[in-house]
């Protein structure tokens, strides 16, 4: 009977207490149904009036982080180039004033072979990585740049076959028309230029692939057409100064060896 009468006890001071605490829920309630306008309007609201802008950024791939290791590994080999061999280097660009020829009163340490190799696979691989981001550009299903293995050998494969076709027609020409001398000329400015494209494509490619800056791509772009037009412009040098040949010549010698070759390439490669 005890026992009935504290569980009563207990369950009605239970009752009481949550009819308190309702109570007091309501009373909280009615005070803040209360407050005034100016009040709330201090508060202000939740939700966001104005529409929210979204702006989705393509994340690249991973995978393409591996260009920059190339890329600056291959700069720093063009420092250490630069530092053991000075005059070496420094011949190269004289191309550019049509002076690339050793003078017999310089001293350096002989490059080699392994110089002018790893310069040849520079500008392959410079040259080729640039033609796989155009066609990265212009290509709509092609984004990734470590993918698409087969199309690397293909564009590889064009540039060392446009390399070598320039250096074997200029060969026959020297060949046929007795300017052996000239086309020895000719292949000299080829491979410098070769040379020459590699040491400008390495660094701003670097730039470019860090930063994804389309104003860089630009730059790379018309750096490429000058020093196309500078190849040209060589090339006519050379022409000129054998006697055998003539603007005619030239103007064939050049359509059939560098224009319409390039842009069979640009057709391929670039759709």
């Amino acid at each position: 009977m005890f026992n009935r009468l504290g569980i009563c006890s207990l369950f009605g001071y239970g009752i009481a207490g949550r009819t308190q605490d309702l109570m007091g829920n309501s009373a909280a309630l009615d005070a803040v149904n209360d407050l005034s306008n100016d009040s709330l309007h201090g508060v202000g609201t939740f939700f966001q009036n104005q529409p929210v802008a979204i702006h989705p950024q393509l994340i690249h791939a991973a995978g393409d982080n591996w260009i920059l290791y190339v890329l600056f590994a291959l700069l720093l080999m063009i420092a250490l180039i630069r530092f053991f061999y000075p005059v070496a280097t420094r011949t190269i660009f004289l191309w550019f004033l049509g002076t690339g020829s050793r003078k017999s009163g310089d001293s350096y340490s002989k490059p080699g072979v392994l110089v002018p190799s790893f310069l040849l696979l520079n500008f392959i691989f410079s040259f080729t990585l640039f033609i796989v981001e155009v066609h990265s550009k212009t290509s709509t299903g092609f984004h990734n740049l470590s993918s698409p293995s087969l199309f690397w050998l293909y564009a590889a494969g064009g540039i060392v076959g446009f390399y070598l076709y320039n250096q074997i027609f200029a060969f026959l020409i020297g060949f046929i028309f007795n300017t052996d001398s000239e086309a020895s000329i000719q292949m000299k400015s080829n491979t410098t230029w070769a040379y020459i494209t590699g040491l400008f494509l390495t660094p701003f490619l670097l730039l470019y692939f860090y930063s994804k800056s389309d104003f860089i791509f630009y730059v790379i772009a018309g750096g490429l057409i000058i020093l196309l037009f500078l190849k040209w412009f060589q090339t006519v040098k050379v022409g000129l100064s054998a006697r055998s040949f003539n603007m005619l010549h030239l103007f064939l010698y050049l359509c059939a060896v560098e224009i319409i070759p390039l842009l069979l390439l640009v057709k391929v490669f670039v759709k």
